[in-house]
């Protein structure tokens, strides 16, 4: 396989009112908080970096299966894992 053809890889983990325990941010060397727009600057305030948080429209995530299916369709790598933000360990 050439460098070409890898296939990309995204870690989200989407979150709702926990910006005061972002475990999964700490567990991974690399993922993406997925918030709505009005809790990011909460976000951002816990530690999450702004390359590390992708804040969407409230009414566009305001449920967790649309969060969900919001990183599925809307990420741009090939291979898509969501994750739990309240993993402690793995």
């Amino acid at each position: 396989m050439k460098l070409s053809d890898e296939l990309t890889l995204g870690i989200y983990v989407p979150s709702y009112k926990r910006s005061d325990r972002i475990l999964t941010y700490h567990l991974f060397e690399k993922c993406t908080y997925l918030v709505r727009k009005s809790e990011e600057s909460a976000y951002l305030n816990a530690g999450i970096l702004r390359d590390d948080l992708w804040a969407v429209d409230d009414c566009l995530i305001d449920d967790g299966l649309k969060a969900y299916f919001y990183a599925i369709d809307n990420a741009p790598e090939d291979i898509v894992v969501v994750a739990a933000d309240d993993i402690e360990d793995f």
